[in-house]
């Protein structure tokens, strides 16, 4: 009983009595997909009953995980590791004048990041992933439910392989000499995006938000911090999130 009733709690404090209210039991009640109305978002966030969805729902409107003092208006922001699109929206709504460009490599949650984001015209959608050079990977799927996909590097395409990208690729293809805001969070790839090609990129991305799951690779953190050795970054968190500010975009 406890936990429900924290639950609900927690509705309320981030959305008020009667949205917080309605969004719980709007979700307690649920047998399929269901829809919750947010102010200030174009349509209607989806939510998948019995998926992850719920958590990583929490984690961004509840939790606010990325409520951070950014300190500046973002205008260029990849979204790695979309997910079914809520970051995406968080930062929308709160820079609306920003180009967001969302990757998801796994096709159910892709579905989902389209229909979330569909009435939101500063979110470009793309079904890949993020890695530290252009290939083919698949994906693996772990313990950790729609949000912990893995994915791995395969040698060719294949029919159930998907498309990897490179963080210089994807601004050379956008006309983005620089990256205001990255997000990313792809469950261990991190430890190879910031292994291959990382000059051509890092010095040009002004804030990271970024998970690293050591739980994936035990080494993903001493990969980050390896690379980050080399550039003027100074680091803070915000809850699952580190935070890496580029100092030379502050000067």
């Amino acid at each position: 009983m406890r936990k429900p009733l924290f639950e609900f709690a927690k509705l309320v404090g981030a959305f008020g009595v009667v949205p917080g209210i309605k969004i719980g039991v709007k979700k307690n009640a649920a047998t399929k997909p269901f829809p919750v109305r947010l102010p200030n978002l174009p349509n209607d966030v989806w939510i998948r009953k019995g998926t992850s969805d719920w958590n990583a729902f929490k984690q961004v409107f509840v939790w606010k995980e990325y409520e951070y003092p950014i300190g500046f208006q973002p205008k260029s922001i990849l979204d790695a590791g979309a997910n079914v699109g809520y970051a995406a929206l968080w930062f929308s709504r709160k820079f609306p004048d920003a180009k967001i460009v969302s990757l998801e490599p796994e096709s159910g949650n892709f579905e989902m990041l389209k229909k979330n984001t569909a009435s939101s015209s500063n979110i470009q959608p793309i079904k890949a992933g993020l890695w530290g050079r252009s290939c083919f990977l698949r994906i693996i799927a772990t313990d950790w439910g729609n949000w912990g996909f893995r994915t791995e590097e395969v040698e060719s395409e294949t029919d159930d392989s998907i498309k990897a990208l490179n963080i210089k690729e994807i601004m050379d293809s956008n006309g983005w000499e620089t990256i205001d805001l990255l997000k990313m969070d792809i469950e261990g790839a991190e430890r190879n995006v910031f292994v291959h090609g990382v000059n051509e990129w890092l010095p040009k991305v002004r804030m990271i938000f970024l998970e690293l799951h050591d739980n994936v690779f035990k080494d993903c953190s001493k990969k980050v911090f390896k690379a980050l050795l080399d550039h003027d970054f100074r680091v803070d968190v915000s809850g699952e999130n580190i935070i890496l500010i580029n100092n030379s975009f502050t000067r």
